[in-house]
C-alpha cells in the first residue's frame, strides 16, 4: 500500500518539530527553542519540503499536535496549519500531544503501556493513559487536566511514566495506588510520531478542513465543569 505524503508539526512544548513523509520515507527537524517557535517554525517547514523536493500541492494532509500544552505554542501551530491547509486546499488531522509523546516512548523503548504526565502549573498536570494497539499508542481514557494526586488507573498493567509531570512522582503514585518503576522525564513530542498516529486516521477518512483545525487546551473544559 502506498504511503501518504504527510507534513506534521508540533510546537506545544519547548520543542519545535517538523516532519515530512514522502514515498514512505520520513525526514524530521527537531529543536528545543522555547519562545522562538514563531520565528523558526515556517523556515523549518520550508526547509524540510525543499530537502525532499516537495511542494504543498504534493501533500495528502497536514498533521498537527493539537495540545494540550503551551497556549502560545498551540496558537502558533494552529495558525500555521490553518494558513497552509487553506492555501493548498488539503485536509488536516489533529493529534493529541500526549498521544504523540506516548508514541515516541513506544518507538524508543518498545513498551506498550504508559502514563503520560505533562506539567501544567504548580501541581497540576495534563494526564493521559496510553496502550499499544495496531502499532499506535491509543488513549484508554480522555486526556485530562488534574492535580497530580487525582490521577487514577483505568486498568491494571505494567505502567511506566512519561513526561515532565512525573516530577510529582510521589503525588501521582499516591493517586494511582501503584509504584511506577520506570520514568522518563525527558520525552518531548516528535513530529515523526505524529505521522505514525495520523496516517491511520487519513486512511479511514477522519480528517478536517482547514477552518476546523483548533487547539485543545483542556483547561477550558475543566473550567466549564467547575461552574
Amino acid at each position: 500500500m502506498k504511503k501518504a505524503n504527510i507534513l506534521a508539526l508540533d510546537t506545544s512544548t519547548e520543542a519545535c518539530t517538523v516532519a515530512l513523509q514522502v514515498n514512505g520515507k520520513v525526514a524530521e527537524k527537531f529543536a528545543i527553542i522555547p519562545r522562538h517557535h514563531n520565528q523558526e517554525l515556517l523556515p523549518m517547514i520550508q526547509q524540510v519540503l525543499a530537502d525532499q523536493g516537495v511542494t504543498y500541492a504534493d501533500l495528502d494532509c497536514i498533521a498537527f499536535g493539537r495540545g494540550p500544552g503551551s497556549f502560545t505554542g498551540l496558537r502558533i501551530t494552529v495558525g500555521v496549519v490553518q494558513g497552509l491547509a487553506f492555501g493548498a486546499d488539503i485536509p488536516v488531522i489533529p493529534v493529541s500531544t500526549l498521544a504523540c509523546m506516548a508514541q515516541g516512548y513506544h518507538r524508543q523503548t518498545g513498551d506498550s503501556q504508559c502514563l503520560v504526565a505533562m506539567q501544567a502549573r504548580q501541581e497540576e498536570i495534563y494526564f493521559g493513559v496510553y496502550e499499544l494497539a495496531d502499532g499506535c499508542m491509543r488513549s484508554l481514557a480522555p486526556d485530562v487536566l488534574i492535580n497530580a494526586s487525582d490521577a487514577r488507573l483505568v486498568k491494571p498493567g505494567e505502567w511506566h511514566g512519561v513526561g515532565n509531570g512525573w516530577q510529582h512522582k510521589s503525588l501521582l503514585e499516591a493517586g494511582l495506588g501503584i509504584e511506577v518503576p520506570v520514568i522518563d522525564l525527558e520525552i518531548l513530542p516528535h513530529a515523526s510520531d505524529l505521522i505514525t498516529l495520523a496516517e491511520p486516521e487519513l486512511l479511514q477518512g477522519r480528517t478536517l478542513v482547514a477552518a476546523e483545525a483548533m487547539p485543545v487546551y483542556l483547561r477550558e473544559t475543566v473550567a466549564r465543569k467547575s461552574t
